[in-house]
């Protein structure tokens, strides 16, 4: 091994065990539906071609309602082109106009985690926020991403309140494989 990699290979150690030292204990949780692509379940699919929610089976309408306004919040932060600008006001709208869907999926979620979590249920809901947070913010995937928000957001904000958990869950299952779809 040369002097370079016997260097890299110590560095990397040492980073690798002073992250370590900054996690904090694994929260255990309930098993998440994953939005997969398959034959089956394409993920490029307008809204009127699953009617009955079948996106991803088990994926509550709160679970898809509240990533969504996760992953917006996420864009409006982070997508800074000038072509990404309405986000923010887009998403600002969709909080006003939506208030309602969102409190109440909100409450739902927060239900669920008391339910699964008891007296731990507030850091398992954070510890998954985090991870929800973070899996909109992947820089690799952020131009593809920001360009799904800017037209996510437009329609978020003016989409029906009855309609907005069918929309979600169509949503969803863009804003989270922003490389995979073809729009």
């Amino acid at each position: 091994m040369s002097g370079v990699s016997r260097i890299a290979v110590g560095f990397a150690l040492g980073a690798g065990l002073l992250l370590s030292g900054c996690m904090t204990a694994e929260v255990s949780r309930p098993p998440v539906t994953a939005l997969v692509p398959s034959a089956e379940r394409p993920l490029v699919l307008a809204e009127e071609e699953d009617p009955e929610g079948e996106l991803a089976p088990g994926l509550r309408d709160s679970d898809a309602i509240w990533q969504v306004r996760s992953a917006l919040n996420v864009a409006a932060l982070n997508c800074r082109k000038q072509s990404h600008a309405a986000i923010t006001s887009n998403y600002n709208l969709m909080l006003k106009r939506q208030r309602a869907v969102l409190a109440a999926a909100y409450a739902a979620e927060q239900d669920v985690f008391r339910r699964d979590f008891g007296k731990r249920w507030q850091s398992a809901h954070d510890a998954h926020a985090t991870r929800t947070y973070n899996l909109f913010a992947q820089q690799s995937l952020q131009p593809r991403f920001c360009d799904l928000a800017t037209r996510i957001s437009a329609r978020a904000s003016s989409v029906e309140e009855t309609a907005f958990p069918a929309f979600a869950m169509i949503s969803l299952s863009r804003l989270r494989h922003p490389s995979v779809i073809g729009q």
